[in-house]
């Protein structure tokens, strides 16, 4: 299961993410999508400047693997 976040540079607080089965281009855009729609939902502030981060896990008590 792999997990993509857009954290908000300045705020801290996630304004994107997506889950999905593999580490597509899909599972990196959604999350931007994301990011992009809510950013849009505030006049006057500028959209998320972060990268996204991609995170994996095994399931509980699993390490990630490369």
């Amino acid at each position: 299961m792999y997990c993509a976040v857009v954290p908000d540079t300045f705020s801290r607080r996630v304004v994107g993410w997506s889950i999905d089965a593999s580490p597509t281009a899909a599972l990196t855009t959604n999350a931007l999508a994301m990011a992009m729609a809510i950013g849009n939902r505030s006049p006057g502030r500028a959209a998320p400047s972060s990268t996204p981060i991609t995170a994996c896990s095994s399931g509980p008590g699993h390490s990630p693997s490369a």
